[in-house]
């Protein structure tokens, strides 16, 4: 009997070895995947922020390049600074533009917020290697 507990715990422990060398092999994998998407969706803002114009086309590429590393839910929000006269002076509200047209110029002032998530996963993969990509990026356009 004790011969047996003997094998059991080498087994225990080669299977574990062998688990761990598996989970340390990909882990960095998919934190580089993370960083990756991070500096596409960086760029991408970036780009939109410098030229201030938003275009379907180049929206399309992006999702494009997105996908090439897996499942990706991308959300762009654009709030646009309106300028109102009042008792007060001037004051400026946002409103959250909801266009579908190909191209959209975005006008001074306005703040971009872009969303980028990955699709959930299945639960040994959350496990192993975390809930996985989320960026929050954006900015004012200048």
């Amino acid at each position: 009997m004790e011969a047996f507990g003997r094998v059991i715990t080498v087994l225990t422990a080669a299977f574990c070895m062998v688990f761990l060398l598996i989970v340390f092999k990909m882990a960095p994998v998919h934190w580089q995947k993370n960083e990756t998407v991070h500096s596409i969706a960086l760029r991408y803002a970036m780009r939109m922020l410098k030229s201030g114009v938003i275009s379907q086309t180049e929206r399309e590429n992006f999702e494009k390049e997105l996908s090439r590393f897996g499942n990706y839910r991308v959300e762009l929000t654009v709030y646009e600074r309106r300028r109102f006269e009042g008792d007060a002076g001037r004051v400026y509200l946002y409103k959250e533009w909801n266009g579908t047209e190909e191209r959209k110029v975005l006008s001074s002032g306005s703040y971009l917020r872009l969303f980028v998530a990955e699709e959930e996963k299945g639960t040994l993969e959350t496990f192993l290697y975390g809930d996985g990509c989320t960026i929050v990026t954006g900015g004012r356009v200048p």
